[in-house]
């Protein structure tokens, strides 16, 4: 039996002692012969199947044949561990690599050690409500919790989706919401506004190569990864624009984003989230002038980007690492 633990960390992509890596052939036990709807379609019938001559059947064809019940008889067996590093894991990775550094560390670290040795029929409402009030009392914040039982809640619909669990515990019955002991908690919003005086102060507290990057920030309202991967191409600053909000002498081509989700500086570029991403941003007078002056004193025409690292013994400076920058962010602060 695999062993999930809390004191061992459970690598969804690396091989652990307490469990097996995966056998190249079919997994034994209840596991054997599954396949999600959409694969078994494409997949030889045995014999006796769909492809039997219908002449050759006897009785009432029932809407439900003997594989169903066979499945249904083994749903639930499958440790929820199991189901998710072997057969969850590597397809949900493989369709969201920007997401899955960071979502492969919730779940070895909050999921798998609580759930990994729990079979799916014995997963039920009161389990995922102990869970919760554990999550609560390791003093993570409500909008933590909240992540934690949506991920969980995509593993499970996933396991009812391809016939290894019948129904989502975090579900009523009715399907109208979710059961009491999961439902999200209250997180209390509140809006953080910079002044004038305080936005200055920033930039004057801040390294020289960072000032332009926090004023354009602040007044574009622009996110870290669309200011990570800024070009100098996107920017037209002899074009004036009023886009309703602003009206200036410049204008801002919002096309991509950079997904660094170690923070490591080593990330990739990629589109907009959605349409509603890509966007023109108009530039007031101050925004080209502060770009004007950063280009004159740290242009990197090398890379084509806008905000750079400053570089050092290993070359010159590349796009910019979350880690990094908030060293000298903390330090403008104080």
């Amino acid at each position: 039996m695999s062993s999930y633990t809390a004191e061992t960390v459970h690598g969804l992509d690396r091989a652990s002692s307490s469990l097996p890596s995966p056998p190249q052939t079919s997994l034994a036990g209840p596991l054997s012969g599954r396949h999600p709807r959409a694969v078994r379609r494409h997949l030889p019938q045995p014999q006796g199947g769909r492809d039997r001559p219908q002449a050759d059947r006897t009785g009432p064809p029932s809407p439900r044949g003997g594989a169903h019940r066979r499945r249904r008889r083994h749903q639930g067996a499958d440790l929820f561990g199991d189901y998710v590093e072997k057969v969850w894991w590597p397809a949900w990775k493989a369709q969201h690599p920007d997401s899955a550094y960071q979502t492969g560390k919730r779940i070895e670290k909050r999921i798998l050690p609580f759930f990994g040795n729990t079979p799916f029929a014995a997963l039920d409402a009161d389990q995922i409500g102990t869970w919760k009030a554990s999550l609560v009392a390791a003093g993570l914040r409500p909008s933590s919790v909240n992540s934690y039982l949506s991920l969980l809640g995509t593993i499970l619909n996933a396991a009812v989706d391809s016939d290894y669990l019948a129904d989502s515990p975090l579900m009523r019955r009715s399907r109208a919401g979710r059961v009491a002991a999961a439902k999200n908690l209250p997180v209390t919003r509140r809006e953080v506004w910079v002044t004038r005086s305080q936005l200055d102060t920033l930039g004057y507290a801040i390294a020289p190569r960072y000032q332009a990057l926090v004023t354009v920030a602040a007044l574009t309202g622009m996110r870290w990864g669309e200011l990570a991967a800024l070009r100098w191409d996107d920017l037209r600053l002899d074009r004036p624009l009023d886009d309703g909000a602003v009206a200036g002498p410049g204008r801002l081509h919002v096309t991509r984003a950079f997904s660094d989700p170690r923070r490591s500086g080593n990330g990739r570029m990629k589109g907009p989230k959605s349409e509603a991403g890509r966007r023109t941003i108009a530039l007031d007078q101050e925004t080209c002038n502060t770009l004007h002056q950063h280009r004159e004193q740290f242009g990197d025409e090398l890379h084509g980007l806008v905000f750079t690292t400053p570089g050092g013994s290993r070359g010159r400076g590349g796009p910019l690492a979350a880690n990094n920058f908030r060293r000298v962010w903390l330090r403008a602060l104080e």
